[in-house]
């Protein structure tokens, strides 16, 4: 090895230290998850029987799921809003929704 290669591989392991620390100490911070959940304001999803009522805001809503690519089986609140727009229409399609 030259003195160039081992300063060279000398640099990567310390950048590769250092942002392993970084990380490290970002996700021990204790505060860091609760102030992103502060931020955020909070979303109730809808129900089917909400959306089988309110058909127009039904479509709407599934079309931004589509152009969001949300999946329906995900586990966050605007996938189980997805899904409920979803069961609203097919209980639309198939007769058992009024």
């Amino acid at each position: 090895m030259t003195w160039i290669t081992r300063a060279g591989w000398s640099a990567l392991v310390l950048a590769v230290a250092g942002g392993v620390m970084t990380v490290v100490i970002v996700m021990r911070h204790p505060g860091h998850d609760a102030a992103l959940r502060e931020a955020a304001p909070a979303f109730e999803p809808k129900t089917a029987a909400y959306y089988v009522a309110h058909r127009d805001e039904m479509r709407a809503r599934e079309a931004e799921c589509n152009n969001k690519g949300l999946s329906p089986l995900a586990d966050t609140p605007a996938a189980r809003d997805c899904l409920a727009a979803a069961n609203a229409e097919r209980q639309i399609f198939f007769g058992t929704g009024k």
